[in-house]
């Protein structure tokens, strides 16, 4: 069974550098691009409290991820809505109980939501 891409696009700071408002106005300027009206819920993917921090202050959920530079201690503090270990798990965490035949018409998880 083939898995689906599920990424819409992506966003991130230019050369490196934040707004002055952090991550929460990289992410804010992502969900108006993919759902400005705001129909559908998404979900923050990162490896530092940064991206779960940035995530609460726009008001979704987020998923840290263990392969990049935070620790689990720092998800934690930060207050990630999950955290996972492998790629694995982050798609079963985004995909979890989706019949993947027949998904790309019933789920929003195909447009980068969850």
């Amino acid at each position: 069974m083939k898995k689906p891409a599920c990424m819409k696009m992506k966003c991130g700071a230019v050369d490196g550098c934040l707004t002055r408002n952090g991550k929460c106005d990289i992410i804010q300027a992502a969900l108006n691009a993919l759902d400005n009206e705001r129909k559908l819920s998404a979900v923050m993917l990162g490896d530092r409290k940064h991206d779960i921090l940035g995530a609460k202050a726009v008001g979704i959920d987020s998923i840290g991820v263990l392969w990049g530079y935070g620790s689990l201690e720092e998800h934690e503090d930060a207050g990630a809505t999950r955290i996972v270990k492998t790629v694995d798990e982050l798609y079963e965490a985004i995909m979890g109980g989706v019949d993947n035949e027949n998904h790309a018409t019933t789920c929003n998880t195909c447009l980068g939501y969850s």
